[in-house]
């Protein structure tokens, strides 16, 4: 359901989005719950590479959020 939510928000907003950074985590969570840890750290620094773009750099807690998230895996 995440990707069917990712799909529409990259269709609807773009790619640089708060959603899609959102989904974008959301997918990685499940990548790292199941022990996808390579697809994980891809979804994970797209939804950091998108907050950083949206956020104007990494002085924001969504940044630092998604670098936590990142860590975690």
């Amino acid at each position: 359901m995440y990707e069917a939510q990712l799909a529409c928000n990259l269709a609807l907003r773009g790619g640089d989005h708060l959603s899609v950074a959102a989904c974008s985590n959301n997918i990685a969570n499940i990548y790292k719950t199941h022990g996808k840890y390579e697809e994980a750290l891809e979804m994970h620094t797209k939804s950091l590479d998108i907050m950083t773009r949206i956020r104007g750099g990494d002085s924001h807690l969504d940044v630092a959020a998604s670098f936590n998230n990142l860590g975690e895996v």
